[in-house]
């Protein structure tokens, strides 16, 4: 997450068992739990807005085939690896 970027201070409930597997995953990273929250809040509206477009595409298009899903899930995997760097997908 930027250093320049406005933020609010919140109170959340979560899971008490989800909050505990989170937290020990971050303790192998220099990542504090509100980047994770704020980035996995980020997440869920990029997939809400790709949700939005496929959506929008299909009620023009159609439903996506088998073969186009498949063929976008591999470009998918090929950007998470060069965006990671690493040979597996995200």
């Amino acid at each position: 997450m930027s250093r320049n970027v406005r933020t609010r201070k919140i109170s959340v409930t979560v899971n008490a068992e989800v909050l505990a597997q989170v937290r020990k995953c971050l303790r192998s990273t220099k990542k504090s739990l509100s980047a994770h929250v704020s980035d996995a809040l980020a997440e869920d509206l990029r997939r809400r807005a790709l949700r939005d477009l496929l959506d929008e595409f299909e009620s023009k298009h159609g439903a996506l085939t088998a073969a186009e899903l498949e063929t976008a899930r591999l470009k998918v995997e090929r950007a998470m690896r060069r965006r990671t760097g690493s040979g597996k997908a995200a």
